[in-house]
């Protein structure tokens, strides 16, 4: 059972993850819409090149490339450390279903 603390600092982490996503441009959620995978256009909005973001993220440009691409989902450490590198929540990341 979480303790109250627990509970009031998962709340603020997700406030923070709403306000991030919030924060990003319209323009951002469009390129989105039409991307097999988010985090190129969020990589491209945060003015990251592939190898930047890789290395930030402890992974190889080969494996974000097949993340971006849709031929890979990466694994949940991964995609939560290349969200944390782009500033954004864990769902952010995550590819649409509809891709």
């Amino acid at each position: 059972m979480k303790t109250e603390s627990e509970e009031d600092a998962a709340l603020a982490r997700l406030a923070e993850e709403r306000q991030r996503e919030i924060a990003l441009p319209d323009s951002v959620w469009e390129a989105i819409e039409i991307s097999r995978s988010p985090i190129g256009p969020l990589r491209q909005y945060r003015n990251l090149s592939q190898k930047e973001l890789a290395e930030a993220a402890e992974i190889s440009q080969s494996l974000l490339s097949m993340i971006e691409s849709g031929e890979h989902q990466g694994d949940h450490p991964t995609l939560e450390r290349i969200a944390s590198v782009l500033r954004v929540g864990l769902g952010d990341v995550l590819p649409d279903e509809k891709n």
